[in-house]
């Protein structure tokens, strides 16, 4: 897995810490995105749970590998039962005036543990059809990042694989070892 140490006071200060072409990388990929993505944290998304599960099945379905399919209920009931630990950041995309509907769009999510002094990063969702436009998975790293900063949290650990765009980031990689009984 990939931990990121974040001793820094701001996430200016975190941004400091990377490579020049890092660093000038994720400006770029933030500037393209703007501030078109609503951002809100949540510890219960009974207003949603159908829109982040189809979010998390867009994931689960677009990788090469996957273990277990999570349910719409497990989600609802993880917001329910950890209340104190589990933390959702939704992504929104503002309805454009003039197009059918009426509100906003959820258009990715992060399911995340919160304690004292880290957050683990557990479970991803997007919409792939505006995920690489609005860059919704650096602006969800960054998010991360910045709450982190912001609450006091001093290891963001991260969810796995892209190992080398996390080390790139500035994560470390823990080896893990896997046992299977049968």
């Amino acid at each position: 897995t990939a931990a990121l140490d974040l001793p820094y006071d701001s996430l200016d200060a975190y941004l400091a810490s990377l490579s020049t072409g890092a660093r000038k990388n994720m400006k770029r990929k933030l500037k393209k995105s703007g501030d078109a993505v609503q951002i809100e944290a949540v510890q219960d998304i009974e207003h949603c749970v159908d829109e982040v599960h189809r979010l998390y099945m867009n994931v689960h379905d677009h990788g090469p590998m996957s273990f277990e399919v999570l349910t719409r209920e497990f989600f609802l009931n993880f917001g329910r039962g950890m209340r104190e630990h589990a933390l959702f950041f939704l992504y929104w995309l503002p309805q454009i005036e003039g197009q059918a509907g009426s509100g906003r769009r959820l258009v990715g999510f992060n399911l995340c543990l919160q304690f004292e002094d880290r957050l683990i990063d557990k479970y991803i969702g997007m919409d792939y059809t505006v995920s690489r436009e609005l860059n919704l998975y650096f602006v969800s790293f960054l998010n991360n990042v910045r709450w982190c900063i912001e609450n006091g949290r001093r290891t963001y650990m991260l969810s796995q694989g892209g190992y080398e765009v996390k080390e790139r980031l500035g994560a470390r990689l823990i080896p893990m070892r896997t046992m299977t009984r049968i």
